[in-house]
């Protein structure tokens, strides 16, 4: 287990010392120790981390001589406002990157489709566009939205409703199609994210409690 710890002094004239402890040296654990360094400026903060680097998921291993950085790597400036302004402060590169998304099922046999480049992306393969299970996914993937988003209002408006249905039991019990399971939103919880993906001419919004899909 790795230890590290940042010592910025005793509290002039008292000699005490605040001690603070950070469990878990992931993004969310080294931004948070941070903070307290610079806001606590006497503050001893110590990050304990159960594996043998820091940064969690987030790491750069070495493969045949060539650096790879693996972790997710994709944000943006309106959901990860702390994040960006922490990198500025550290003086992180960041680059702009294209977001999109693809499927193809059953090595290319079975359905495949694209959220870039708009309709030739949504029909890459042209039987899509005469496919009733496709028309039924891309129905299936706007009423999702609208589903999502009536039922965690109806969260919000209230509290002790029953908050224990999962995924996989809201889906089943909405009708969802088996290719909008199979097809998109299997292969977007593939991604262990919360995804919002936008582009010119399509917006495909994800929000999820739970990923049983038993």
């Amino acid at each position: 287990m790795l230890k590290k710890s940042c010592n910025a002094g005793n509290i002039s004239g008292s000699g005490w010392k605040m001690r603070v402890a950070v469990v878990g040296g992931g993004i969310s654990g080294l931004g948070a120790a941070t903070v307290v360094a610079k806001a606590a400026a006497a503050a001893e903060v110590v990050v304990y981390e159960k594996e043998e680097w820091l940064g969690g998921h987030a790491k750069t291993v070495n493969f045949d001589g060539v650096d790879l950085d693996l972790g997710f790597m994709v944000f943006n400036r309106v959901t990860y406002p702390n994040m960006m302004e922490m990198f500025e402060s550290l003086g992180v590169d960041m680059e702009l990157s294209d977001m999109s998304f693809s499927v193809s099922l059953d090595q290319g046999k079975g359905c495949e489709w694209g959220s870039r480049n708009g309709l030739s992306g949504l029909f890459s393969q042209k039987k899509n566009a005469v496919n009733p299970y496709f028309w039924q996914m891309i129905r299936d993937i706007v009423r999702f939205k609208d589903d999502v988003l009536s039922y965690i209002e109806q969260l919000e408006d209230n509290p002790y409703e029953d908050r224990s249905e999962t995924l996989g039991q809201f889906i089943h019990s909405r009708g969802y199609s088996e290719m909008f399971q199979k097809a998109y939103l299997v292969r977007l919880l593939g991604h262990s994210m919360f995804l919002f993906v936008i582009n010119q001419d399509w917006c495909f919004f994800l929000v999820f409690s739970g990923v049983d899909l038993a």
